[in-house]
């Protein structure tokens, strides 16, 4: 299992993303209302990421690099709220509705190194509103990590917001296709 460097990261210095096991526990620490460990503070952010675009949001906060070395994560707590008062179905629409984030699959289990579910996560990538009925996907995914055993992620119980964890990132743009020309 991966973990974040031991020291406090410097604003210019990322820790490398940890594995989605040690997601869950840091949604497990925020909801319990525990600190995080020092390494992790400074690459965790309080934010509503429903507010703004993917490359607004992430612009004025730290990321952390990916595990291998390549591209950068940011990771928001944020709630997932529904639709409406009386609506249990999750409310994804960005920015006052300049786009949203799509399900590109259903949720999966978290399994620990003992095989228990420890949470679940689901991947979304974000598309922007293009015109009336129109949007485009864009180079912007995330996954959400949500707490619990429960298969039901498509809805919020009760019709109350839910903290989630969020890692958002760009898509690679150095395919393997230019790495094949730059061997050549």
């Amino acid at each position: 299992m991966a973990t974040l460097a031991a020291d406090t990261p410097q604003p210019d210095d990322p820790a490398p993303t940890p594995s989605d096991d040690r997601l869950l526990s840091f949604l497990r620490l925020k909801l319990g209302g525990e600190a995080l460990p020092a390494a992790a503070g400074a690459h965790f952010h309080d934010c509503d990421i429903y507010a703004a675009d993917p490359a607004t949001l992430t612009a004025g906060y730290l990321p952390a690099l990916e595990r291998k070395g390549e591209g950068y994560s940011w990771f928001f707590f944020t709630f997932v709220r529904p639709k409406s008062s009386t609506d249990s179905r999750k409310k994804r629409m960005v920015g006052g509705g300049a786009g949203t984030w799509h399900s590109e699959r259903a949720p999966r289990a978290v399994l620990d190194g003992e095989g228990n579910c420890v949470g679940h996560t689901q991947y979304f990538s974000y598309k922007r509103k293009t015109g009336k009925s129109c949007s485009e996907r864009t180079d912007w995914y995330m996954v959400e990590f949500t707490d619990g055993q429960e298969g039901d992620h498509d809805r919020i119980h009760g019709g109350e917001p839910v903290l989630v964890l969020c890692k958002i990132y760009k898509a690679h743009s150095d395919s393997g296709l230019n790495q094949r020309r730059r061997r050549v």
